[in-house]
């Protein structure tokens, strides 16, 4: 119509010259600008009508040019040597036309979205092709536009449909495919930065459904008994080993959760802290809540601790006994103090706590250290203190070490030694050369630290063990001048003597869970009776002329020297069935504290109205009611059962009763449990078996709470210095009363 010559491109199928420099799309009658080039309108063919542009390419004979089609509609001459193309013969350019018209078929059959190929995503179970760049939802019959990747079709899945959409990713087929078709693609094609690779939470947990689907893997929904059960055990995984958060971003440990299995998506960090763990201490706080308004009597032990980041934190835990006489032991907190640590704050900030957990008006007894301030700050809440056995015990050892001038020379000559070896590379490895040399294993010095109990004692131990060892070495390097004496070597091995049963003991405290105040009384007096043993002569004769042998008897006496006179330590030795009058060295002590003892039950028995134990007893001697008409054979048997019980009941005898009969039982073997024999026993003892629960529940040590501290070092650690205030008293609650793995 405008131009005589034949159209020799194929474009014009779907094409119409309507004006000199104007063309028509038959197909969606777009207009164009047309200037003599196919190449605009081949374009858009291929990117608006892609199912003609491919048909097109097929049926024609002549390749459809892509990037010369522009040189093959010009009616301009070409230049010679413009290309390698226009340079090249006939029969080349030939070859070159059909073979980018091959690759093109190739790249179209692959890239085409409206072929016949069998849609491999799952997520068109749900979506519907209705144009060659439309999509419809079949669910809600809403369109998109369709560019070749399903990111978007997923999306509004997953936004809108969720139903749908964890169903998707729970079908197990073998051949499941990705739900992203392009995601692998698009990722390949991003550049890689240097460095440790990083992957923010919800990539991750993205990339972990999606390798879900990939693998044909029943993937775990949020609020399957599966996912639950595999987050609560990776919470109670964290908190027992005293993992950093940051493990579940941790590139090898998300290999090793995908392997175990790779439908489970790992949580976030973030989710940890702000959903998982917050719920997890509430539910674990109202359970410890709980236990505790079922004790009548309640201990606390407590202690001040100073972090590596210079953060003041108080400790708090509490003992009791529940009804089936268990001994317990609980956190209650770990709270930061920002505050002078004066008497006064913190009175106010253990009040607080108890008033928090309810429990200002059943605690019996607070066991600390000797710190001046924590003894005036419990005394301020009219509160029984208690110091603790463990550091008062330590307290006579490190006193006797500096009163003893000999032992104190040599224990600065052993720490010297100790300190070489410590800080010398090679002179630790000549020692361990050495120790493999004569046959021995290798083993490293100890050194002396003064807060920790009996430090002093292990290091001359391990120091005489390897004696011989360790002078050999510094002969080889030179420092003889450090080696000790024959004299010195005496010194050391008397004052290990004397120091061995100080070790005996604090090993006795330490190992048992929680050790009763009951312990106390019968450790000191084993302890005095080792010094004046008539078995061992030798170690009598130490402590009656070695000066640190005096020395720990005289610190010994000072410290412990009004221990029977402490009502809360004689009442708890009393009512401990292995123990009871065995342990006191003044009998006259003994009466006094029962007559108080007494005093105190019949007053309890005065102010509250008892239910008598003839009636709980005989209860459970009691067959059932019988049917009327029915004859009883048992009858008059079950009637003397009945007299017999009551002639054994103390009921009618009160206090004095009870305790005369206690002290009448046998004592019971020291490894028995004592909380055993009065579960068994606290129905013939009414009035007597509340004391035992009011002072057995009592901690002869502080340590619990110092153990708290030793856990706190290791949650705030250099992974973890960032913790707040309330994360890691979260984190040390649910570490130390959390039922693990029960």
């Amino acid at each position: 119509m405008y131009s005589k010559r034949k159209r020799k491109s194929s474009v014009w199928t779907y094409m119409e010259q309507t004006g000199s420099n104007l063309v028509t799309c038959t197909i969606c009658q777009g207009t164009f600008s047309f200037t003599g080039s196919t190449t605009g309108l081949s374009r858009h063919l291929k990117t608006k009508h892609l199912n003609e542009y491919f048909d097109l390419t097929i049926e024609s004979d002549l390749p459809l040019p892509l990037e010369s089609s522009q040189s093959a509609e010009s009616e301009s001459p070409s230049q010679p040597g413009s290309s390698s193309r226009v340079s090249a013969a006939p029969c080349e350019v030939q070859e070159q036309q059909t073979l980018e018209c091959v690759i093109t078929r190739s790249v179209l059959a692959v890239s085409t979205t409206y072929s016949k190929r069998k849609r491999k995503s799952l997520v068109w179970t749900y979506m519907e092709q209705t144009g060659s760049n439309i999509v419809t939802c079949t669910i809600c019959k809403g369109t998109f536009t369709y560019t070749g990747s399903t990111s978007g079709l997923l999306g509004h899945l997953r936004t809108r449909h969720s139903t749908e959409y964890f169903d998707l990713t729970n079908i197990e087929t073998p051949d499941s495919p990705p739900l992203l078709e392009s995601s692998q693609s698009t990722e390949s094609e991003s550049p890689t930065l240097p460095g440790p690779s990083y992957k923010a939470p919800h990539k991750v947990q993205k990339e972990q459904m999606l390798e879900c689907v990939i693998t044909g893997r029943q993937a775990c929904p949020d609020g399957s008994e599966k996912k639950n059960n595999i987050d609560s055990h990776l919470l109670k995984m964290i908190v027992t080993d005293m993992q950093p958060l940051s493990l579940v971003e941790n590139e090898g440990f998300q290999e090793f959760v995908k392997v175990i299995d790779p439908g489970y998506v790992l949580p976030s960090r973030s989710e940890l802290m702000r959903t998982h763990f917050p719920s997890l201490y509430k539910k674990q706080k109202q359970q410890v809540r709980e236990e505790l308004e079922g004790a009548s009597y309640v201990a606390l032990t407590s202690d001040l601790w100073t972090s590596r980041q210079t953060k003041s934190f108080l400790s708090v835990t509490a003992h009791f006994i529940s009804p089936e006489w268990e001994l317990k032991s609980k956190l209650l907190a770990t709270k930061r103090l920002m505050v002078d640590h004066t008497s006064e704050n913190i009175a106010d900030a253990l009040k607080e706590i108890c008033e928090e957990w309810d429990l200002l008006e059943k605690v019996c007894c607070i066991v600390t250290d000797n710190a001046s301030n924590i003894v005036k700050a419990v005394e301020a809440m009219n509160v029984k203190h208690l110091p603790c056995f463990a550091h008062s015990l330590n307290l006579v050892v490190q006193n006797a070490l500096k009163n003893a001038n000999d032992v104190k020379k040599v224990q600065e000559k052993v720490k010297a030694i100790v300190s070489f070896f410590h800080n010398s590379v090679k002179a630790s490895d000549k020692l361990c050369a050495q120790q493999v040399q004569q046959g021995g294993e290798r083993k490293k010095l100890i050194m002396d630290v003064e807060t920790r109990w009996n430090s002093t004692f292990y290091m001359f131990e391990r120091f005489q063990e390897q004696q011989e060892a360790v002078t050999l070495t510094l002969c080889v390097l030179g420092r003889n001048n450090m080696c000790l004496s024959s004299d010195d070597l005496e010194c050391l091995s008397k004052a290990i003597r004397v120091l061995e049963p100080f070790d005996v003991v604090i090993k006795e405290l330490l190992a048992e869970k929680i050790t009763c105040l009951s312990k106390v009384i019968p450790l000191i007096r084993a302890l005095r009776g080792c010094m004046f043993s008539k078995k061992d002569a030798q170690r009598r004769e130490l402590y009656e002329t070695f000066p640190l042998g005096l020395e720990l008897r005289v610190q010994l006496d000072r410290k412990f020297s009004g221990l029977e006179s402490s009502f809360i330590l004689e009442v708890g030795t009393l009512l401990d069935p292995r123990f009871k009058k065995l342990p006191f060295v003044d009998k006259g002590s003994i009466t006094i504290v029962q007559d108080k003892l007494i005093n105190s039950m019949l007053a309890q028995s005065d102010s509250q109205a008892l239910v008598p134990a003839p009636a709980t007893q005989a209860a459970k001697h009691q067959r059932p009611t019988q049917p009327e008409r029915q004859l009883d054979l048992w009858e008059e048997h079950d009637e003397t059962v009945k007299e017999c019980l009551k002639a054994v009941q103390p009921a009618c005898g009160g206090p004095n009763v009870d305790m005369r009969r206690y002290l009448e039982e046998g004592i019971i073997a020291r490894h028995e449990d004592p909380l055993h024999w009065w579960k068994n026993h606290s129905q013939l003892f009414p009035l007597l078996q509340d004391k035992a629960k009011h002072y057995l529940c009592i901690p002869a040590t502080s340590v619990p709470s110092e153990q708290v501290f030793s856990q706190t070092g290791d949650l705030i650690s250099e992974r973890r210095n960032c913790l707040s205030d309330e994360n890691v008293n979260m984190l040390l609650f649910l570490n130390k009363n959390m039922n693990y793995f029960a």
